[in-house]
């Protein structure tokens, strides 16, 4: 076999599939299927900003780091406002990064848009805040 190949496989070539999150990107809005939850966390279906990192995306675990969106104001400075073209939010949205949070890709059900870069180091602040990094 000085080919290389073994005996009924000439001329076949495995095919290697990447694996991981390769369509997600950091900063992108989706819509996601937070059910079922408990308690307090946010839920249903909703918008989400994945603050995961693309690196995160790569690796052979279908999982991303997201912050809930909500369409209320409570006026609190530990929610950040989203608007902007680009989001494609209907209305101006607020982040919850008290309610990040991993989740399996399954529940990405569609992409709407991005949040700004200005936008997504906001929602960064608030959370070192909270974790204290």
């Amino acid at each position: 076999m000085a080919s290389g190949h073994r005996p009924g496989h000439a001329g076949h070539r495995r095919r290697i599939w990447l694996v991981g999150v390769r369509n997600v990107r950091t900063g992108e809005i989706w819509l996601a299927e937070l059910d079922p939850t408990i308690g307090q966390e946010q839920g249903g279906r909703r918008p989400v900003v994945v603050v995961s990192s693309n690196g995160l995306h790569a690796l052979p675990i279908d999982m991303v780091v997201v912050v809930p969106l909500t369409g209320h104001d409570r006026g609190l400075v530990t929610r950040p406002r989203i608007n902007g073209l680009d989001s494609g939010l209907r209305q101006a949205s607020f982040a919850r990064p008290e309610d990040m949070r991993a989740i399996d890709a399954s529940r990405l059900q569609r992409r709407l848009g991005r949040v700004s870069n200005d936008d997504l180091a906001e929602i960064r602040k608030v959370m070192r805040y909270f974790l204290d990094l």
